[in-house]
């Protein structure tokens, strides 16, 4: 966002320098050739001159302030999102912990939509961080680690207790753990949500250039509504009431930004997730 702002303002700046610097070189020379003239054509060229390159100095500070006050609205915009989301997000995370707590003290028997709730809370806490990185994300700076695959997989593993994952093979990544986790949650949610999976199988292999190759395959009904080579390259809104379609547009996006790649492939006996990230097999 800086740097756009940055070059708006330089834009700015150069097109009035530039404009106001051909209209006093075209004065002047008008000037100089009006000595030749009546006085009265002098006096004419010279004040409709001044007032010429007055308009263009004053449309050119406009414009620098247009795009400074474009900018500092920018910010209050955003700055109001961020308080607003990190409150929703507090709120959230509350009202799981309750949610997690009254599960435990009471049997499972008795309330069997409780963790269904819990299910949903997790789901919306998801959108809304695809929401608010849908919106940001040309900002966020990457910061690139070491990290376990297996690490990120038992972070995120209470979020998803309707789904058997299970590793075959773990590896160490280079990537950022934040945004990482972000496309791991959003594929598992994928399965779950869209796919009816209950078990998810994640296999790694090597692969050029010091990268590997990882496989997340569900057993779900697979995808059949389009074609699965065009998931993730633009938002497709899904027919399901509680998605907002654009969880594997920003998995794509995330690890294209991380100079990795992310592709898929559907059969009826599931779906299947490539990714390709820099790392090693453990």
């Amino acid at each position: 966002m800086k740097t756009e702002i940055s070059f708006k303002l330089i834009l700015a700046l150069v097109w009035s320098l530039f404009t106001t610097s051909l209209i006093v070189w075209w004065w002047i020379w008008a000037l100089k050739l009006s000595n030749q003239v009546s006085e009265q054509n002098h006096r004419m060229i010279k004040y409709e001159g001044i007032a010429l390159i007055g308009f263009v100095v004053l449309g050119g500070i406009f414009l620098v302030s247009y795009v400074w006050q474009d900018h500092k609205r920018n910010q209050k915009i955003q700055l109001f999102f961020s308080t607003f989301s990190h409150d929703i997000k507090t709120s959230i995370s509350r009202l799981r912990l309750q949610a997690e707590i009254m599960e435990e003290e009471l049997p499972q028997a008795k309330h069997p939509s409780l963790s269904r709730f819990i299910q949903d809370v997790v789901q919306l806490d998801l959108q809304l961080e695809n929401s608010l990185l849908f919106t940001n994300i040309n900002e966020y700076q990457f910061l690139m680690e070491k990290v376990k695959l297996s690490q990120l997989i038992g972070t995120i593993r209470s979020d998803f207790t309707n789904l058997n994952i299970e590793l075959k093979q773990d590896a160490e990544l280079t990537t950022d753990k934040k945004w990482f986790l972000s496309i791991l949650k959003n594929i598992f949610q994928n399965s779950l949500l869209h796919g009816k999976a209950n078990h998810i199988e994640i296999s790694v292999k090597p692969d050029a250039h010091e990268s590997i190759a990882i496989s997340i395959k569900d057993n779900g009904v697979g995808y059949s509504s389009g074609n699965v080579s065009q998931l993730g390259s633009d938002i497709f809104k899904s027919n399901h009431s509680q998605s907002n379609g654009i969880g594997l547009y920003l998995s794509k996006s995330l690890l294209s930004k991380m100079n990795g790649a992310l592709s898929f492939r559907s059969t009826p006996q599931g779906f299947t997730s490539h990714i390709n990230v820099r790392g090693k097999i453990l």
